[in-house]
């Protein structure tokens, strides 16, 4: 699931730089881009609307805006049922929510997930003009060269749009910030790890592998929290596949996904400029991910940085055929859409070949061995603790002289002969 999440935002990138940038890309490339273009979904194409309206800017930014509070209001409206009477509460808990209204929480969150830079690039739209003609007051809208910007019509439009960004391009990732803030207790790290590096900073006996074991317990405990509090559930679709220490990362996705979709037509189409803006944009992520390393399992960090890497080769590219080097130098562009192909292709069977690995019976751990290896690395660090702490009195060393303490259990290699 996590390994389609990262396809799915990175082909929604990728196919966005075919529609925002004005260059003629070579046509096996464009082929290959149709594959995913259903990831930016269109409503207007979807529903054919072109054979009941005239198909302009317009009626794309109407639909692709009101569509979603439908559905948010239909969703609302099932919850409401739902909860009067107990009725669809079986449904609720096939879906792993506790409640209807749980369940139309995780729809509403899925929703925006993905239409959050499709949507958020239509609506920046409506602001790109095009002035760069002979007449200083004329004045016509880029994506649609049928729409003068000096009219009352599009002063109206162009005041829903700003409306609009409230909603969807701030709006949609305050809603993520509030949902994660809220229940960051639940979700986040809960401190075993910090507690355990300042103790090994504090105090030298305390192995360095004492402290890495301590939190990774205190990731375990997070997790399992995770899973058993039915608070969080209707969101997990936002946390679950980061890590305790980053909790917070899909807010970080929120901002780069409209930074390289939305953002970007506010530039000069197809200009070196906005290309530029979108390697330096890209490269700043990919230094993100390496840094925070966020994904619960290293196999999805690898993934995910390979796939910030092909959206860095596809703009270099972008590039290259934007500034016309191609044709400069004598390279056959399709020789290029080609190589574009094989590097977006290879993606998808990377993160094919991942998931096999990830699936492997050497990459299950057996429990017996980790449990052995953290109560190894724990040993020290309590060794420490029970040294600092003050002796006994003479009436509790009377007290326990007759008694005989319980040997902390060690491992032995008895255990694994008995185990099944």
């Amino acid at each position: 699931m996590v390994k389609l999440r990262i396809l799915v935002i990175t082909f929604q990138i990728i196919v966005g730089f075919a529609f925002t940038f004005n260059i003629r890309y070579p046509s096996n490339f464009l082929s290959f881009c149709a594959l995913f273009s259903a990831l930016n979904v269109s409503i207007p194409s979807l529903l054919s609307l072109g054979c009941v309206v005239e198909p302009n800017f317009y009626s794309e930014l109407l639909f692709m805006t009101l569509c979603p509070i439908v559905v948010a209001l239909l969703l609302a409206l099932f919850a409401a049922v739902g909860s009067f009477g107990g009725r669809f509460e079986s449904l609720a808990k096939s879906q792993g929510t506790s409640s209807p209204a749980q369940a139309a929480g995780a729809a509403c969150v899925l929703m925006a997930y993905l239409i959050f830079p499709g949507v958020s690039a239509t609506i920046f739209k409506t602001f790109a003009k095009d002035t760069e003609w002979e007449d200083e007051d004329e004045c016509w809208l880029r994506v649609d060269y049928s729409i003068d910007c000096s009219t009352d019509t599009y002063a109206l439009f162009e005041m829903y749009a700003g409306l609009c960004i409230v909603l969807y391009p701030l709006g949609i990732p305050l809603l993520f910030a509030y949902l994660l803030f809220s229940r960051r207790a639940i979700i986040g790290d809960m401190g075993l790890g910090r507690l355990a590096r300042t103790d090994a900073e504090s105090d030298a006996r305390v192995d360095a592998e004492a402290a890495l074991f301590a939190s990774m317990l205190g990731r375990d405990i997070t997790l399992a929290r995770r899973k058993a509090d039915g608070s969080v559930k209707f969101i997990s679709f936002l946390f679950s596949a980061y890590t305790p220490q980053c909790w917070y990362y899909e807010i970080v996705e929120c901002a780069r996904r409209l930074l390289l979709t939305g953002m970007l037509v506010f530039y000069k189409d197809g200009s070196s400029t906005q290309i530029v803006t979108a390697l330096v944009l890209a490269c700043g992520s990919l230094m993100v991910l390496t840094e925070t390393m966020p994904f619960n399992d290293p196999v999805d960090n690898r993934l995910a940085a390979m796939a910030q890497w092909v959206t860095i080769l596809t703009l270099l590219a972008s590039l290259m055929l934007g500034a016309g080097i191609t044709e400069e130098d004598g390279y056959n562009e399709d020789v290029l859409g080609a190589a574009m192909v094989v590097i977006n292709a290879g993606l998808v069977v990377a993160a094919v070949a991942l998931q096999i690995y990830a699936s492997a019976p050497h990459k299950a751990a057996p429990a017996m061995a980790l449990s052995r290896a953290t109560d190894a690395a724990l040993e020290p660090l309590e060794n420490a603790r029970t040294e600092t702490q003050p002796p006994p009195s003479d009436a509790a060393h009377d007290t326990a002289e007759g008694s005989v303490a319980a040997p902390r259990k060690v491992w032995d290699s008895s255990d694994d002969r008995a185990a099944p």
